[in-house]
């Protein structure tokens, strides 16, 4: 697998949100591809029969993946991450960056990365993959969640509350998500059950579990 990745990760991609038009080096994409390097250099128990050459080679494409994606994802104008090299546009993606341990949330790309996010892709207390253009889709719930997740981990708890708060509210009878949410007609869109919105909920829901049980003081979300 490992393998594969060394040979794919720099060729464009349609991204997590399957785009479409030309392929582009999407963020996410690279990312992605960095996670699973990083976790591969990192878990001697995941190395199985590789050589200690192919272990350590794979060590410097980690770096030499990191460093690109921190030159050629990052706009210098806006100080933000982007949605794609040479975009200028955030993606809410972009969130799993420090969820993924690519950068910690206390570093000022991430941090003016989330912001811009919450500035621009942020109505009425959820996320939206878009706010712009004539296609106006319902907010993308996976994203409230992770953005439920970076407040969190920012020291934003109270923030964190309110987001996760409105993913809560935009269940159904069941408690159950679907792909969207319709903020305006309040009702659920897209692929119904959705496991990626679901996945996302009760990670930010562990999370705030684990910063209680840290804190020591029995609070929930």
């Amino acid at each position: 697998m490992i393998g594969h990745v060394e040979r794919v990760w720099n060729e464009p991609d349609h991204g997590l949100w399957e785009s479409r038009g030309n392929p582009q080096h999407y963020t996410y994409s690279k990312v992605s591809a960095w996670a699973a390097m990083d976790r591969f250099v990192r878990r001697g128990d995941l190395h199985g029969s590789a050589d200690g050459g192919f272990v350590s080679r794979m060590d410097g494409l980690r770096d030499r993946m990191h460093r690109e994606i921190c030159e050629k994802a990052f706009d210098s104008e806006r100080q933000t991450f982007v949605e794609y090299y040479g975009s200028d546009e955030v993606d809410p993606s972009l969130l799993n960056l420090p969820l993924v341990g690519f950068l910690p949330v206390t570093d000022r790309r991430i941090a003016k990365t989330i912001a811009a996010i919450e500035r621009e892709l942020l109505q009425e207390g959820y996320v939206h993959r878009r706010l712009s253009g004539e296609i106006r889709e319902g907010a993308f719930l996976a994203c409230s969640g992770w953005l439920a997740e970076c407040q969190l981990i920012q020291g934003r708890r109270a923030e964190a509350e309110r987001t996760f708060d409105h993913l809560l509210q935009a269940r159904n009878e069941l408690g159950l998500l679907a792909e969207e949410f319709n903020v305006r007609d309040r009702r659920l869109a897209g692929n119904f059950p959705q496991g990626l919105s679901h996945l996302a909920l009760v990670r930010a829901a562990l999370r705030f579990e684990q910063r209680a049980s840290n804190r020591g003081d029995g609070h929930g979300p």
